[in-house]
């Protein structure tokens, strides 16, 4: 077995290539990059392989534990190189990015069960490196209507614009769970978000535009999710999937590309998004319950992967 240091020094060398060393094992590379993980020493390099190990990807655990060699399997290392190359830089032109949203879009549409589109996520490295992790995200199962936001109005929890009562902290009929996650939200000044959320909880689905907020889309569409399953959770990475799909022009698909935020413009494509999913899906899909979230899902993680921070873009 090769030693440590070599292999360190191989993949620090290789990344900025595209290209690892095939003298050593993948199972090699793997043990090193855990081992210097452990000494919580940041490095480029080894941030990827961090993503890389982190993904629980099948065939990468399949084949770690069968210790097979680089060069016994071709097709597992040109996944590799693949999974490395998505996981350090943006390397999709925005041609490439197109092709893919349109490939994913076209599975996303043929599909036939919440399965079959879980299995989507599964089957692209890329899109599973990039999944939306469900440790982190987990299904909500509640649901929030506006008789509940009424009361804890006339209990003076939230202000009539929707906001927590200043005096919220004062309150000694406070739940242990209360106060805990009004604790997280103070901690991460947060507040002032929830008026969003509140907001969407009480948008109806022929809200116009003019009647979104100029800030907290993103929270004011969850609201509408929480209060209403046939409204999906967006986000950035979902409505840049979108928005990519859509179009045709490369200028144009860069900008998306390079996209950070929802704002009151972008509701329209928020609109568009939520016709696409009630009339362009299979009816097989359409009839399971909560499709619509496992949709999302995939298009996170399709999103996640084609967003870039650079601004020339082939």
């Amino acid at each position: 077995m090769a030693k440590h240091h070599e292999i360190c020094a191989a993949l620090r060398k290789k990344v900025d290539s595209k290209k690892l060393d095939e003298s050593f094992s993948y199972k090699e590379i793997l043990q090193t990059a855990r081992e210097e993980l452990s000494k919580n020493i940041y490095d480029p390099t080894l941030s990827c392989m961090r993503k890389l190990c982190d993904s629980n990807h099948p065939d990468f655990y399949e084949f770690v534990e069968q210790g097979r060699s680089y060069e016994d399997w071709e097709n597992v290392k040109t996944n590799w190189r693949f999974r490395l190359r998505d996981s350090c830089s943006d390397t999709f032109t925005d041609q490439q990015a197109k092709d893919f949203v349109t490939e994913v879009f076209d599975r996303v549409i043929q599909a036939k069960s919440t399965d079959d589109l879980d299995c989507i996520v599964k089957s692209k490295s890329v899109l599973y490196s990039n999944r939306m992790r469900e440790e982190k995200y987990p299904k909500i199962h509640f649901r929030l209507n506006q008789e509940e936001i009424a009361t804890l109005k006339q209990k003076g929890h939230l202000e009539e614009n929707g906001s927590f009562s200043p005096d919220i902290s004062q309150d000694t009929d406070l739940s242990p769970l209360e106060k805990l996650l009004y604790s997280i939200v103070w901690k991460n000044a947060d507040i002032g978000k929830e008026r969003h959320i509140v907001a969407g909880v009480a948008a109806g689905a022929d809200r116009r535009p003019e009647e979104v907020p100029q800030e907290g889309v993103v929270f004011f569409g969850f609201g509408q999710y929480l209060a209403d399953r046939q409204f999906p959770v967006i986000d950035q990475h979902v409505i840049r999937s979108f928005l990519v799909s859509e179009e045709n022009d490369l200028k144009t698909i860069g900008g998306f590309r390079r996209k950070d935020t929802l704002s009151k413009k972008d509701w329209d494509a928020v609109v568009r998004y939520r016709e696409w999913l009630g009339g362009s899906l299979d009816e097989s899909l359409r009839q399971e319950a909560d499709y619509r979230y496992h949709v999302d899902k995939v298009l996170f993680a399709l999103g996640r992967a084609i967003k870039t921070y650079s601004s020339n873009r082939g």
